[in-house]
């Protein structure tokens, strides 16, 4: 292998002298950089752009996640001014209730003369605690009876759980819902417990469950009806953006389909081809839930690029690139509106860049990492905030490499007034080590960072990016926005050369999302450059989608 990439290595430098063009041998890669590399690193970018742009637009559902259709009134006896002795107050034995509660509230009716309002009145304060404990279903009533020796009862009727039924669940199994949930037939139906199931199923999955509460068929039983609200189980659609890089293709065309419930285990499968005029590209992705609170994911992602134009046209200069990772992502505080998620990954990356068919670069990079993401929604408010550490190492042409880095993705979108939404976004890059593998480095520039420059203008081992947006409906289907980007992308330069302005970049523009035929959207966003030299003509972004 070392002596392949040597005589390589040999054999690029004397093609390139015996070509008799100074400019050319100018035009090759500065050291250290990969384009097949920078694409893959591109393209891992614009996925990540719209992965944490649906997650942040996803509100929690307003609507209450249990309804009590028990209708089990209690069935009073007629108040009346007649009065009786009651020497005791006999209650039936309870399994939510302690003795020493439901004496502490009949006693105070024990020993003289009351009304039966007043033995009522008894009856709604157990039903009141009853209620306190979240036991809807449980209640106390005072039966038709003969009063005899003073002795006076109190039935009560704590409501288990008859059948569980599930409805709606189109491409779910049964047992899928069922195995995450608490729910014994003959348990005691306690309507915070319910809730807070509820809420976690709803929180860790891609359906939502409601629950009805009914009367069941025997006596002292309550049945729950799941309701499953599924999202759309098969998705396809055309797209196409100009988030392509200059060098392979500005404009690519591709198609997605998703499948969210493969085996009806809510198992989704997804599939991307992408292509421009010089680039083919790839993806797959297959995740599957390993038990009530974890996500198993294994993806796949494969690049292949021709430079066409550019400093490096006309060198023939062909890359392949490739990304294989698998995750696994658990869930660990679950409550209404809030999650917080550990993950661990690892991922194999190899990208090689060939010229005349010989290798110019080759690169392989395996990392693991553990990120930290938090996730809080209301229904004015939205925060997405993920932290990942990753430690690996990298090949390249025999030289080795080990990396450190710290990575921080953050949004926050909040309602203001007048239908106004502000979104914010912050993200970063550190990390000791100098001259990270190209596929490794913070990218800066284009539609997912700075708008109104070239798709990864900027690379650096280090970087950060900030941008604010404000979005307001202009009409039923067509949505205005404004914004500004900054960010910064630091490379190692050598030579104790420093940060100048060209390692920034910032811009500010206004765009429009409209959405028309139904099914299609399309989004443009134009930016007007305010830093970089090299850059300054003001860009117009676009992305084009159709569902099918």
């Amino acid at each position: 292998m070392k002596a392949k990439n040597l005589t390589a290595g040999l054999i690029i430098p004397l093609t390139i002298l015996c070509l008799n063009s100074s400019a050319l041998a100018q035009n090759m890669p500065p050291a250290g950089y990969n384009p097949s590399g920078a694409e893959l690193k591109q393209a891992g970018d614009t996925f990540e752009y719209y992965r944490l742009s649906e997650k942040v637009e996803s509100k929690p559902s307003a609507e209450d996640s249990v309804i009590d259709k028990t209708a089990q009134q209690t069935e009073q006896s007629p108040a009346g001014m007649a009065r009786v002795f009651i020497s005791r107050i006999a209650v039936d034995v309870s399994d939510i209730l302690t003795a020493g509660e439901i004496q502490a509230i009949t006693a105070t009716y024990e020993n003289r003369e009351i009304s039966i309002s007043e033995l009522n009145e008894a009856v709604s304060k157990i039903n009141e605690l009853y209620k306190k404990k979240n036991y809807i279903t449980a209640k106390a009533v005072l039966p038709q009876q003969t009063i005899k020796d003073g002795v006076v009862r109190i039935q009560l009727v704590e409501g288990r759980l008859g059948e569980l039924q599930l409805s709606g669940n189109q491409y779910t199994r049964n047992m899928f819902v069922f195995d995450r949930l608490n729910l014994a037939k003959g348990s005691l139906v306690r309507l915070d417990s319910l809730e807070q199931q509820l809420t976690h199923f709803n929180m860790t999955n891609d359906l939502r469950l409601r629950a009805e509460l009914k009367p069941g068929a025997e006596f002292g039983t309550t049945d729950i009806v799941l309701i499953a609200e599924e999202p759309e189980n098969e998705q396809f659609f055309l797209f196409s953006d100009n988030a392509g890089s200059k060098n392979t293709g500005r404009y690519r065309y591709g198609f997605s389909w998703t499948n969210r419930s493969l085996t009806g285990n809510r198992d989704i499968i997804s599939l991307t081809p992408v292509w421009s005029e010089g680039t083919f590209a790839g993806s797959f992705s297959y995740s599957a839930p390993v038990n009530n609170k974890g996500r198993l994911e294994i993806s796949y992602n494969r690049n292949r690029i021709d430079i066409l134009s550019g400093p490096y046209a006309g060198l023939n200069i062909e890359g392949y690139s490739s990304d294989l990772g698998l995750s696994y992502n658990w869930n660990q505080d679950v409550r209404a509106g809030f999650k917080t998620e550990h993950s661990f990954q690892l991922n194999a990356k190899d990208s090689e860049t060939l010229f005349d068919g010989s290798k110019l670069f080759d690169t392989d990079v395996k990392t693991f990492g553990y990120g930290y993401t938090l996730q809080a929604n209301s229904s004015k408010k939205a925060v997405y905030v993920r932290h990942d550490i990753t430690r690996g190492y990298a090949d390249s042409v025999g030289q080795k490499q080990n990396l450190i880095k710290y990575n921080l993705s953050s949004v926050r979108q909040q309602a203001l007034a007048d239908g106004v939404t502000q979104t914010l976004r912050l993200s970063g890059q550190l990390t000791p080590d100098k001259n990270l593998p190209t596929v490794e480095q913070f990218s800066l520039g284009g539609m997912s960072s700075v708008r109104g420059y070239e798709e990864g203008l900027l690379l650096g081992d280090k970087g950060y990016f900030l941008s604010a947006e404000w979005s307001k409906p202009l009409s039923e289907k067509s949505t205005g926005f404004i914004f500004i980007d900054h960010g910064g992308a630091f490379p190692y330069k050598g030579n104790n050369e420093s940060i100048d302005s060209d390692d920034f970049l910032t811009s500010f523009g206004m765009g429009i999302t409209h959405k028309f035929l139904s099914e299609q959207t399309v989004k443009l966003a134009l930016g007007l450059p305010l830093q970089h030299q090299n850059d300054n003509s003001p860009r117009l972004h676009f992305i084009w989608q159709s569902i099918l």
